[in-house]
């Protein structure tokens, strides 16, 4: 299904779209969202490309570092496992820096110390 958008040459914005149905509209310009080559970790943009007479998503950066308070939200078990991991640790007693919640824990805030 072919896609189209309203550009903004001066903002170098999509200002409506993507959506189908809109060929040989005014002021709406094909439009190619996939860019096979583009790395999943980047960011992107559109632009319109003359040549093509369309506008493109392309990369337009890598994303930046993320913080250590983002690696750990990331790298913390989830709340079902952590629950898991509570209520094993109640269930032997081991309410302590030995158990496993504290232990899952406590990898995490390691390997991403703050900053």
């Amino acid at each position: 299904m072919d896609l189209f958008v309203k550009y903004d040459h001066d903002t170098e914005q999509v200002t409506l779209g993507p959506q189908s149905g809109m060929a040989g509209e005014p002021d709406w310009l094909p439009y190619i969202g996939t860019n096979p080559a583009m790395a999943p970790t980047d960011m992107d943009g559109d632009r319109y490309i003359e040549e093509l007479g369309a506008v493109v998503r392309v990369s337009v950066g890598s994303m930046p570092d993320l913080t250590y308070q983002q690696n750990r939200v990331m790298a913390y078990p989830d709340i079902g496992e952590q629950l898991d991991l509570l209520f094993h640790d109640i269930s032997t007693g081991n309410l302590s820096t030995d158990g496993g919640l504290y232990q899952a824990l406590l990898a995490v805030k390691t390997q991403f110390p703050k900053d």
